[in-house]
């Protein structure tokens, strides 16, 4: 979980850069300082509702994987 920094178009999918946040609501979230880059494949994106994946820049998303690869991006209240 945490808030998008920047996300780019990359390969088969796109590079999505997110500050991690702790907490176990949307609301309750707190900022680390770790910053993790996460590739995420074009397919993942196509799910979210039809929002652009410009829009996503500076949202709050939780990501899901299946232990290798991003798996899932749910954008909070989106």
């Amino acid at each position: 979980s945490g808030r998008v920094q920047s996300i780019v178009a990359a390969g088969d999918g796109y590079d999505l850069r997110l500050t991690r946040y702790v907490g176990g609501y949307v609301n309750d979230w707190v900022p680390t300082t770790t910053t993790t880059t996460y590739h995420l494949p074009a397919s993942v994106l196509s799910a979210v509702n039809g929002l652009p994946w410009q829009n996503l820049a500076r949202s709050q998303v939780v990501l899901r994987a299946d232990g290798t690869r991003v798996t899932h991006l749910v954008v909070p209240g989106g």
